[in-house]
Parts: structure tokens; sequence; C-alpha cells
């Protein structure tokens, strides 16, 4: 018992680390699972129960560097095995994850918990550790689905493992949706696609270190331009990016230039990896242009002429 107190003080520390951080988001995710026979490990690993099925739910916090902390529960059913009955589960308890990118799409999501589980066919409530992982993949930026692998030690006397396959999907039910379209706009035979800001790495000309939602962002609006750009097909498309003004100096002037330029190349390849013929595209750097907001300045912006 001394283990699983001390075991829930490290997730509650942990948790008050996580809501200290701002930016984050509340979210909820609902799971069906199939569990494996169950393993007594004080007893040389033999089964003690057969497969089964079962259902959870967590209602969770994730921060702006993505680490969740959530509370856990669920029903879990073991069918009948050799001479036992059937058994019900109830586990309830504290779960800590962090969310690693593995890509713009899918993210990796290793875990750690502690918590109760009650056994109605016996009457006993008996404290468990798990741990598991999760593949994540986003659907948009308030739905995903995932499915993972979990262990669940149950202890007091003997040690069970209780393990599984779970698969699911999890909402961020208050995250608000970005407008990511983009708008067409004519002018004469001029016509400019009006997008949400591309956002570059400060200083650079690469998405390298952006956190997963700005890789996201990035990736939804260069799509929805090259797809505009598969529709007017007859249409030469200039690239035109910008940096963002530091010291505002004329020092500075031909340094931020240079930079814009990368930017646009930066954007050209991204079109040309989405099917765009290279022959269509200019890129062009246009140096600073203030516009208040620094995310802002550093942009790309398409002009599209025949």
């Amino acid at each position: 018992m001394k283990k699983t107190i001390l075991a829930i003080a490290l997730v509650i520390a942990m948790m008050t680390t996580v809501f200290a951080a701002d930016g984050g988001s509340m979210y909820v995710g609902l799971h069906p699972q199939i569990q494996l026979p169950s393993l007594n490990l004080s007893d040389d690993g033999d089964i003690c129960s057969s497969v089964g099925f079962g259902a959870g739910f967590e209602l969770g916090y994730q921060d702006s560097n993505l680490w969740s902390v959530g509370f856990k529960s669920g029903l879990l059913f073991y069918l009948p095995y050799e001479d036992s009955d059937a058994t019900l589960y109830s586990p309830f308890g504290v779960r800590l994850s962090k969310e690693i990118p593995a890509s713009v799409l899918v993210s990796f999501v290793p875990f750690i918990g502690s918590g109760l589980e009650y056994n109605w066919t016996d009457s006993d409530l008996r404290p468990y550790l798990e741990t598991g992982i999760n593949m994540q993949m986003f659907i948009n930026e308030k739905w995903s689905a995932y499915v993972g692998y979990e262990a669940m030690f149950t202890y007091g006397g003997d040690t069970i493992l209780q393990h599984g396959i779970v698969f699911g999907a999890k909402i961020y039910p208050l995250r608000e949706k970005t407008d990511l379209s983009a708008i067409v706009t004519k002018d004469g035979d001029k016509i400019k696609i009006d997008v949400p800001a591309i956002i570059f790495d400060a200083n650079q000309a690469t998405f390298d270190a952006q956190p997963i939602n700005i890789k996201r962002q990035n990736k939804k609006v260069l799509d929805n331009v090259a797809k505009i750009l598969v529709e007017y097909k007859d249409y030469k498309v200039t690239v035109e990016a910008y940096a963002n003004a530091v010291l505002g100096t004329e020092e500075e002037k031909p340094v931020l230039l240079k930079l814009s330029q990368s930017r646009a190349d930066a954007v050209k390849a991204q079109l040309i990896q989405r099917g765009i013929a290279a022959a269509r595209l200019n890129a062009v750097g246009k140096g600073a242009k203030d516009t208040g907001d620094a995310v802002a300045n550093r942009r790309a912006e398409f002009i599209l002429e025949k």
C-alpha cells in the first residue's frame, strides 16, 4: 500500500507541473479494448484468466508542451477460465503521458499511471500500476484515433499482470478550430490566394523546430494551396515570402531579404513535393514588411498570373 501512495503522490506532483503550464486543452478519450490472458507473476507467470474485453474513458488536460494528465476509468470483463468464473473489474486512477511526434499526422504516446481496481466478482479492491504506449493518428484539430498496448500490474498478495490491446478516439472539445481555408480573390488577370500565415522558425527558413500543432497547421495550409493550384493549372505562381524586422535598421534589410528569399524557396519546394510543376513556380523574397505581428511578418503569399 505504501508503494501505491508513493506512486499516486508522484503522479499528483507531475499533475501540478502540467497544470502550471499555459496554452493547453482539455480532452476526452473513449476506447474499447481486447484483454489478453492475465498472468500471475508471483506464481512463475501462470495464466490466471482467459481473454476478455472492456471499455473505458479518460478525461484529462494536455499542456502546450504535449504533456497530458488525466483521470481514467472503465470496465474489464474476463471470460471463464478452467475452474474460475467470469470476472468483472473496474479500474480507476490517474495517468500521465507525453505525446512524441513521429510525423505531422502521427505521434507516439507513452504513459504511466496508478490507481485502484475493484473486482466485482470477489468484492476485492486492489492497487495497480500501469504503463504502455499508444500510436495516435490525427483526423483533424479536434479529433484523433489511436491504437496501443497497455499493461496493468495489480498487487496486494500476488502480483497480477492484466494487459490488452486498446483502440479508440480522443476529442478536444474546447480547442478552438483554426480557419485554415485558402481563399481565392481576383484583381483583373491577377489572382491572389489569401491564406493564414505559413509559420516559419524564427530567423530560419525551416519548419523543423515548431510545435506539432504548428506543423499540422502549415501542412494543411500548403495542402489547401496545392489543391487550388491544381484547379488553376493555366496560371503561373509567384510565391512571395517575408521576414520579421527586429532592429528596423538599414543594415538589417539585406539580411532579411536573403532570409525571405530562402523562405520563398522553401515554400516552393513544399509545393513541388505536392505535385505542382516547378516550371509554374517562381520564388521571390520580399524582405521585411511590418504588420505589427511578428508571426504574420514571417509569412508567404501566393500570386497567380497567366
